[in-house]
């Protein structure tokens, strides 16, 4: 039942909410950041936090969601409390700190398994897991997905079930299944725009892009990024416009447009420094070492190479540390 706007305590969090329902997260941010008081209550505070990070924000929502959570300790809002726990995991990850995030995804995993919450249980399972990956775990983190998507399935929630199969698709593609990740990206489709999600579908998008490239598929590549690229620059969401760019750029290099795919790169190392997207950043640079070596420029390639190596160093992402070993060996 909808609050009567004239006795609703709070209408602006109530409209907000209503967006957020659907999942149209700028006009979430719309509303808050435009209030003078748009983090005046914790729940404001929270959902603010929640928004800036869907919308490629982590900086400012880990601020917003910082702000909230004593604030919902003391209220006790315990349902609140914990989801912005995992959001601020979900931050802490954004921006490269790969502890901080497990230790909140942890807590998060554990106050909802207390207190009987199925859908943080399955988001936080569903977080874990992404840690696991790019802490080296593959198994770890196939395992994760799987739980979270039983416990999805188990209360039905259809967006969630697109996270993880985009995330196991993610993995997958890692360890060099090709057809199985394809397979997982196709479902994660299905799932998102099932639930007209456009955001769920574009990053989907750009993972079957990156499985084209892998199958030496390049102008599919590039027709399926641009297309999700258009979706996150409207979105205003720099992390997911930054992956898409690259793989822009890494496709329109191999259909030999030189100057295009040095202008995606550009682009896409730009905007995850802006955004302070230091996975994002790793990322491009481990692309530019690979268009480096493609043009027969090992110089060029080694230092790439090398920046990437330490970027992903930097955030204790021991499985691409070790393939970025592998492949600078490669070029001695």
């Amino acid at each position: 039942m909808t609050s009567h706007p004239y006795l609703d305590p709070d209408p602006l969090l109530t409209a907000a909410r209503a967006r957020a329902a659907v999942g149209a997260w700028t006009e979430v941010r719309s509303i808050l950041d435009g209030a003078d008081d748009g983090v005046a209550t914790p729940h404001r505070a929270a959902l603010l936090g929640e928004a800036r990070l869907r919308t490629g924000d982590p900086r400012t929502a880990r601020a917003a969601l910082a702000l909230a959570r004593p604030a919902l300790r003391r209220s006790g809002d315990g349902a609140t409390q914990r989801t912005v726990t995992n959001l601020l995991g979900a931050a802490a990850f954004a921006l490269g700190d790969l502890r901080e995030a497990a230790e909140a995804f942890e807590d998060a995993l554990v106050l909802a398994e207390h207190e009987g919450d199925a859908l943080l249980v399955a988001r936080a399972t569903n977080n874990l897991g992404a840690i696991a990956y790019f802490t080296g775990d593959t198994e770890r983190a196939l395992s994760c997905y799987r739980r979270a998507i039983a416990a999805y399935q188990r209360i039905g929630n259809v967006r969630g079930l697109a996270e993880c199969w985009h995330n196991i698709g993610i993995s997958l593609r890692a360890r060099g299944d090709v057809t199985a990740a394809d397979d997982a990206e196709r479902r994660a489709v299905e799932h998102a725009r099932d639930v007209g999600d456009g955001r769920l579908v574009a990053m989907a998008l750009v993972g079957r892009a990156e499985v084209a490239l892998l199958r030496g598929e390049p102008a599919w590549a590039l027709a399926s990024a641009d297309r999700a690229l258009r979706v996150f620059e409207a979105l205003h969401d720099r992390k997911l416009a930054a992956d898409a760019q690259r793989v822009v750029g890494d496709a329109r290099d191999r259909l030999g447009q030189r100057e295009g795919a040095d202008a995606a790169l550009d682009a896409a190392l730009a905007l995850a420094r802006a955004g302070g997207h230091a996975m994002q950043e790793a990322e491009v640079h481990r692309t530019m070492a690979e268009v480096a070596r493609r043009r027969g420029d090992r110089a060029a390639a080694r230092r790439a190479g090398e920046t990437a190596r330490a970027g992903y160093d930097a955030l204790d992402a021991t499985n691409e540390v070790r393939q970025m070993d592998a492949w600078l060996a490669t070029l001695d």
